[in-house]
């Protein structure tokens, strides 16, 4: 959409007379979204129920406005567009003026109820279509069909049944369905960050992410990967997105990989896995980190403060394929000439990270995070001012708001569709059904157990985002991990590591898929690729369980010591994957270091320094044996 344009000043101005009716709508819907939620996170009192539905009203009217009916515009469509708008509007004013009344009537809803309660689910279901496909639209509506049809069904998948009037009355009148827990996430947190990272992204900050990523790592030897690792890291804490992360940092960090000499399905592979990894990168972590919050009671700073040696290692584990790929391809140090100053790179986006630290430090001193964040919006705009390079404008700052609800509203979108499915489960009591399945399945094995979650998170991932697959999985999966002994906060982390499987793993990887599409490369093939390369993914939730320190659940030191002797692992496990260090591994060498690899990250400390003895033996060979190789070679 052409909001803007450029005077002679070169600066941004807005255009509104010239805009469409749909984008006139669109700018004024955008700015009042993000008053409507900045007024009532600061200043302004509302109920839960309220907040979400608000959210919802304008999230379906940004989706109709958006995702219109057709790709070619009448009058027809937009009378359609324009009559669904009104009516997201009616039921979710309706629900805001008759909560208060609900208490009164618990269980004996009026004709009125099921009328809007139906239209409701009715919207919900067509803006998930219409933003995310068909796929979790078939998932939340066999979760809604679920609930009336259980005598029908057979073995443990039957139940009593609900009637129609009852299965409504939850999805719409309760906050166990549309307005549940993952709206209540998107409403509270996900936006808000949102917001935060288009107000960065207007400022010029995420540029000064993939900049500063490129002068720190440059002048080594795979130095746009590493790049690429570190600016993925950067742009994935604050934007909630791996495909976005994709899309915004694979630009310009895929081409320099390929000129150096990386095949374009080991440049989108990288890519697409450190772009991953950001959403496991506090503080936003996805919507994860929040909805884990709200789900367990845990506080929001805990869950990040355990994520951050994690996630780290996970980083790590990337910029190990990276390095030995390097060395494995003959990748030269690169001429240090031309690349832009650390010093100077870093001092010129200086004031985007004094908004960073500020929302950083107020999590941690126990303030919500979304006051917090709120807080660090109004800092940034504050200090950008300070250079007119990263001054905003007002046509700048529009753009913000509406980029923000623009990107809002899929997520928005999946998480009212997800209410669906939660609350089906909740009513039906599925969840408890099919935890007892994969206790059954796994024989009690809680190893074994792990991996079917994996499975099923890869599974849902296929055809829904990541925060619906994760939500998903979660409510079926975590009552049984906790039945076989795991605490609700290992259960809920394990189930959002492995959801995050699904950007990778073909036959459906939308962030391979995008990484792909920038290099140039296979896609099915970049895919296969990322999953070997992005292998923390499913070893680290396996340390969850079996190395609990490295959550800090007995201290600082002991999660250190655990993560230090995780990340050795995981470079044992790249040196074996790709059969080369700092010269070619042998057959039985790459095997050796495999078991140590593997050995290290037991519990058991003697096992783990005598594995490490081994790997440090194994690389003080190679250096020996490249040493006494002709200069030439």
């Amino acid at each position: 959409m052409n909001n803007f344009e450029k005077d002679n000043t070169n600066q941004a101005r807005v255009d509104f007379f010239g805009l469409s009716v749909r984008n006139k709508i669109l700018l004024i819907l955008g700015a009042l979204m993000a008053f409507y939620h900045l007024y009532y996170a600061t200043i302004g009192f509302i109920t839960e129920l309220a907040w979400r539905s608000g959210h919802l009203i304008f999230a379906s009217a940004v989706i109709f406005l958006v995702y219109p009916l057709s790709k070619k515009e009448n009058k027809l469509t937009n009378v359609i567009d324009g009559c669904l708008i009104l009516l997201s509007i009616i039921v979710g004013v309706y629900i805001i003026n008759e909560y208060p009344k609900l208490e009164m009537r618990a269980g004996c809803p009026l004709l009125s109820d099921i009328v809007m309660g139906s239209i409701a689910i009715l919207i919900v279901l067509e803006i998930t279509r219409r933003t995310l496909g068909w796929a979790l639209v078939a998932v939340a509506a066999v979760a809604v069909i679920y609930g009336l049809i259980g005598p029908y069904l057979p073995g443990v998948l039957g139940h009593r049944g609900f009637h129609f009037d009852r299965v409504v009355s939850q999805m719409y009148l309760t906050l166990e369905g549309i307005y549940g827990i993952p709206l209540g996430v998107m409403v509270k947190y996900v936006y808000f960050f949102l917001l935060f990272a288009g107000f960065l992204d207007i400022t010029g900050a995420g540029k000064w992410f993939i900049d500063f990523a490129y002068a720190l790592m440059g002048r080594v030897r795979s130095g746009p990967a590493l790049a690429a690792v570190v600016s993925s890291g950067f742009m994935g804490s604050v934007s909630g997105s791996a495909v976005a992360n994709v899309v915004a940092t694979g630009a310009f960090t895929i081409p320099l990989m390929k000129k150096v000499g990386y095949k374009p399905e080991v440049a989108g592979a990288i890519e697409a896995s450190a772009s991953t990894g950001g959403l496991l990168m506090p503080p936003i972590m996805g919507a994860g980190a929040f909805i884990i919050a709200e789900w367990t009671g845990i506080s929001y700073q805990r869950i990040v403060l355990v994520s951050i040696i994690p996630a780290i290692m996970y980083f790590l584990s990337v910029a190990f394929f990276v390095y030995v790929r390097a060395l494995k391809i003959g990748i030269e140090v690169p001429d240090k000439s031309g690349l832009p100053s650390v010093k100077t790179t870093f001092l010129s986006g200086l004031h985007y990270l004094i908004a960073i630290v500020i929302l950083a430090t107020m999590i941690v001193m126990g303030y919500s995070a979304t006051y917090s964040v709120c807080f660090a919006i109004g800092a940034l705009l504050i200090v950008s001012t300070f250079k007119k390079s990263s001054r905003p404008n007002l046509a700048l700052i529009i753009n913000a708001l509406i980029d923000a609800a623009k990107k809002a509203v899929p997520v928005s979108a999946a998480c009212a569709a997800a209410g669906l499915v939660v609350g089906s489960v909740g009513l039906t009591g599925l969840g408890l059904k099919f935890s007892a399945m994969v206790i059954s399945v796994a024989g009690g094995s809680l190893f074994l157990a792990i991996i079917l979650v994996m499975f099923a998170s890869v599974f849902l991932g296929m055809g829904l985002p990541v925060t619906a697959a994760y939500i998903v999985c979660a409510v079926l999966a975590v009552p049984g991990l906790a039945e076989l002994g795991l605490n609700q906060l290992t259960a809920h982390l394990i189930v959002f590591w492995s959801s995050q499987l699904a950007n990778l793993t073909p036959p459906v990887c939308l962030a391979a898929y995008a990484a792909a599409g920038i290099a140039g490369g296979s896609p099915m093939m970049t895919g296969f690729r990322a999953v070997g390369l992005a292998k923390g993914l499913y070893i680290i939730p396996f340390l969850f369980v079996y190395t609990p320190a490295i959550l800090l659940s007995e201290g600082v030191l002991p999660a250190l010591m655990t993560g230090f002797f995780g990340v050795i692992g995981l470079f044992g496990l790249t040196v074996f994957l790709e059969g080369y260090l700092i010269l070619k591994v042998s057959i039985l060498t790459r095997f050796i270091m495999l078991i140590a690899s593997v050995l290290i990250l037991f519990p058991d400390i003697t096992i783990s320094l005598i594995s490490l003895g081994v790997i440090v033996l194994i690389i003080t060979l190679q250096i020996v044996s490249k040493s006494r190789l002709p200069k030439s070679i």
